[in-house]
């Protein structure tokens, strides 16, 4: 919705890819569309449909488990959980939505979707295989991550996370080929999660 350019020294705002410069002239334009949002975006919206409701599912899951991750897995230690977290394969950059640990130090990387999708397992388990690789080296704790955790060597447990009824027909057979070595979770939650996350079902599709 907005955003601000520090190298430029200017900051942005609009919906839908259409961004427009802030100037004092148009200042009460972001105003209406920040009272807007606030009024759209949440679990008691009037209006569903609208695309400032809808916009930016994922981000607003993600957003929603930030807050308690325990109501996704309750070993896990909510002291430590990572958004948008980037990871890197030679010049490769990309993103996992969510990182963190359990109780006992082994990580745990979380993928979201809130649609189906076919590629979900095959994303998820290349995120997670370059978060491997990164806890080999110890990277994690060299840039400030898990501070006074003891990382676990084990590979990275692997939850798969998405409305119940929002898995494609396929994500357990592909999520079955996987090596038991990274178990793999799916967890269903809720199809109204943006009012409070429950889990409906875990259960592990690589044993």
């Amino acid at each position: 919705m907005a955003r601000v350019i520090i190298g430029a020294r200017r900051a942005r705002f609009g919906l839908d890819g259409v961004e427009t410069d802030l100037t004092e002239g148009n200042r009460g334009e972001l105003e209406d569309l920040v009272a807007e949002v606030i009024s759209l975006r949440t679990p008691r919206s009037e209006d569903r449909n609208s695309p400032i409701y809808r916009g930016y599912a994922e981000r607003w899951l993600e957003s929603a488990i930030l807050r308690d991750a325990s109501a996704i897995d309750t070993n896990i230690d909510t002291r430590y959980i990572y958004s948008q977290v980037p990871i890197y394969r030679g010049e490769q950059r990309t993103f996992i939505d969510l990182l963190s640990a359990t109780v006992t130090g082994r990580p745990v990387v979380m993928e979201l979707k809130v649609s189906e999708d076919a590629d979900f397992p095959l994303q998820a388990l290349d995120y997670c295989l370059k978060v491997s690789w990164h806890q080999q080296r110890g990277d994690f704790e060299r840039r400030g991550y898990f501070k006074g955790v003891d990382i676990s060597p084990l590979p990275p447990l692997l939850y798969l996370v998405a409305p119940l009824f929002r898995f494609h027909a396929t994500t357990a057979l592909i999520a079955g080929s996987v090596s038991d070595r990274i178990p793999v979770y799916r967890i269903g939650i809720n199809d109204d999660w943006r009012g409070g996350v429950r889990v409906l079902l875990r259960e592990r599709l690589n044993e």
